[in-house]
Formats: structure tokens, sequence, C-alpha cells
């Protein structure tokens, strides 16, 4: 009898732009007033905000101040219908960027279902990697060119480092006749190449089978 449904939208992702002076203050009187943000607000300005020390809460107090006023100039000056953006102002949501503090968690939930899918498939005791396999990883990961591109941006990094190097360690045991059961309750351990380059590649990633 009761249900929750929820909207998704890429609306005030973009800041309006006004082409002058008039557009700017008719834009202003259909947002009641309200000015536009001082600055944008980007996966740039969220990673200047974190190297200046500003908490989560503030960050994040930034990012839903700008969308919000977006969503509002795009339902009242966009679509001219601000009675809905009434109707629905109380329920928005506003997502947040993924801050430097949730990589880690997405990058091992990556690093752990290839680990799964390894052992899985050539019976495998056990795969593990040096932190400093992993710290790199989320290093790399870290950075605004991967983060901008959201969760899907951090997994596709990760495999393109991490099961990158898994692949071409395995590689030999798949295309030889027999080679996968060479492999059956033998563990893999994977470390960092001396002298790694930064960002870490797949090349700078050792694996040997202990």
């Amino acid at each position: 009898t009761d249900a929750i449904i929820a909207f998704t939208s890429n609306a005030g992702v973009t800041s309006p732009t006004p082409q002058n002076q008039q557009a700017f203050e008719d834009m202003v009187k259909k947002m009641g007033g309200e000015l536009p943000p001082e600055r944008e607000i980007n996966m740039r300005t969220v990673c200047e905000m974190e190297e200046a020390k500003c908490s989560v809460d503030e960050i994040y107090a930034a990012v839903s101040n700008y969308f919000r006023y977006n969503v509002k100039h795009y339902f009242c000056c966009t679509l001219g219908r601000p009675e809905l953006y009434g109707r629905i102002e109380d329920a928005l949501v506003y997502y947040n960027y993924i801050g430097e503090q949730a990589v880690p968690e997405i990058v091992e939930a990556r690093m752990n279902s290839l680990v799964a899918e390894a052992k899985d498939r050539f019976r495998l005791t056990n795969v593990t990697y040096d932190s400093a396999v992993f710290d790199e990883i989320v290093r790399y990961c870290c950075t605004e060119g991967v983060r901008s591109m959201g969760a899907r941006g951090i997994n596709k990094a990760v495999s393109v480092v991490f099961e990158t190097a898994l692949s071409n360690f395995f590689s030999p045991y798949i295309l030889r006749v027999g080679g996968q059961d060479d492999l059956v309750d033998a563990s893999v351990h994977c470390t960092l190449r001396a002298g790694h380059a930064v960002p870490v590649t797949a090349e700078d990633l050792v694996l040997e089978v202990l």
C-alpha cells in the first residue's frame, strides 16, 4: 500500500551562464532574488578543499548548496515551473562527489572481487598482495581524473592496474595445455616493483607463486 519513488537526474550539474546583464537580472528575479554561487563546485574544487583540510561536512555543504541552486534554477528558469520545485524541494537529496576517504573502500571491494575470481578459476589456495600495492592503487584512484568519473572510474582504474597484472601473470598458464592444473592449491602473492612509476601501472606489480 505504500511506496517510495526515487528519481535520479543530472539536472543541476551544469551551472547557469547568463549571456548578458539583462539575462542575469531576469534570472535573479525568477530565482526570488537569490544570487548564484560565487564559484563552481566540481571534482577539482573538492580536491582543493580536501588539500585545505576541509571536513567532509564542509565539503558536502558546499556541494549540496551548489547543486540546490542549480536544480532550483532548472525548474524555475529553464522549465519555468517553480511550483514543481516547491513541491519536491524538501525531498531532494544531493549526491556528493567521491571523497578521498571513500576511495579505499571502493578499491578494496574491487580488488577482493578480482582475487575471488582468480582463486575460483585456478583453484588457488590464496591470492594476496602487499599493503604497498593497495596503497599505491588507492593513491592513483584518489587523483582528480579518476575520481571525476565516479565509482565506475575507480573500478576501471583498479582493473587497468590490478586486473591487467593478474591477466599477464595467469596468461601463460591459460595458453599452455594443462597449465591451469599447475596452480591447484598454490598461493600467489603480489608485490610492488622497486622503483615503480607514479601513478602505478600493471607493469609495476610483480606476482609470484609461493
